[in-house]
């Protein structure tokens, strides 16, 4: 007799693959393995496949129990592939915010910093005024102790017949302090007596002088239709010369000055122009 494969009843095969259905569903179910799920009801579905195709005999006897296990399994895989849509769903959606969210804060970062980088800006250039005033002040507070750039001079007025007035005034911003000047009488200059000449001149010192005139006196005429009068000066601000020229004119004096400042360029010392002028002519004031 050929031999024959025994098949178990049609109950207990329907009731292993149910319970085998039932496992794996709840399995994947709690373990959240549903692509495990996918994968067992399409092994289940071949296999059951393979038995009804090799069995006929015993698919046509069990023909309701195959139905329902193909019933069954076809709407597990349903089941799964729909959950698996909602859940894919999900997880997109939340993808998706987390994204947005994520923008939201990059946005968000990126004002932040742009606050920060105006406030910063803005902080340099108050830092940059506040430095610039500072040193504004502290070069005005240099100038106003110094006298900056400002030099004095020394102009003729009030002529008579027997002298003529010396008068000192400044041409600066500030004040200046601590002048000195010596004044060198050229008509009486001579390269022999020129130590006892220097050593002899008139000298005036001056502690404070800004925008007023200050006499130094008078000086003889001598008979003289001209006067010629050098002044050094010196000062907290350096030290300058002045060339000053008179002459009598047609019974009217003229003036004519030229004025240079000391400037040490390395062991030399040049002389730069700060004064050239020449007044009208004056004549002396009439007398009762």
């Amino acid at each position: 007799m050929p031999y024959r494969v025994a098949w178990p009843s049609r109950e207990f095969t329907f009731l292993c693959l149910l319970f085998a259905w039932v496992y794996l569903s709840l399995y994947a179910y709690w373990s959240d393995h549903l692509l495990l799920l996918n994968v067992a009801v399409q092994f289940l579905l071949g296999i059951l496949g393979i038995l009804v195709t090799v069995f006929e005999d015993w698919s046509k006897e069990n023909r309701i129990p195959a139905i329902i296990a193909f019933t069954l399994l076809g709407l597990t895989g349903v089941g799964v592939a729909y959950v698996q849509t909602q859940s894919d769903d999900a997880d997109r959606q939340y993808a998706l915010k987390l994204q947005e969210s994520t923008l939201q804060r990059q946005a968000l970062a990126w004002k932040q910093q742009d606050r920060i980088a105006r406030g910063t800006i803005a902080l340099q250039e108050r830092l940059f005024a506040a430095t610039s005033e500072i040193k504004r002040l502290s070069r005005e507070a240099i100038n106003t102790m110094t006298g900056d750039g400002g030099y004095c001079s020394v102009t003729g007025t009030l002529p008579d017949d027997k002298s003529i007035g010396l008068v000192v005034a400044c041409s600066s911003k500030y004040p200046i302090y601590d002048l000195h000047i010596a004044m060198t009488d050229m008509d009486h200059w001579s390269s022999e007596d020129a130590l006892a000449i220097y050593q002899q001149r008139p000298t005036f010192n001056i502690p404070m002088i800004f925008q007023t005139a200050q006499t130094l006196g008078r000086i003889a005429l001598e008979g003289r239709d001209t006067r010629s009068l050098n002044f050094s000066f010196s000062a907290r601000n350096g030290n300058w010369h002045q060339t000053l020229r008179l002459k009598k004119v047609n019974g009217d004096w003229c003036q004519a000055s030229r004025a240079e400042r000391e400037t040490r360029v390395g062991r030399q010392i040049k002389y730069v122009k700060i004064e050239e002028w020449g007044q009208p002519c004056f004549s002396a004031p009439a007398t009762n």
